[in-house]
């Protein structure tokens, strides 16, 4: 199995994780959105962890807490 994604800063087993999702997602014809989004993330590092993607998180944070 060819590395496609070989960031040495991810453990072994989570490149192999990501080496098969990017495998199983590039070999589909057509591609949702979110499909495309998480293979730009696995080949360039990209995150999607943001204030405004992580409120619905924060709001039951608070809730929780409370």
């Amino acid at each position: 199995m060819s590395n496609i994604c070989n960031r040495p800063r991810i453990k072994p087993v989570m490149n192999i994780m990501a080496n098969s999702i990017l495998k199983k997602l590039e070999s589909k014809e057509i591609k949702t959105d979110e499909e495309l989004e998480t293979v730009d993330m696995i080949k360039n590092g990209r995150s999607f962890a943001s204030t405004e993607n992580l409120a619905p998180v924060l709001g039951w944070l608070k809730q929780a807490s409370s």
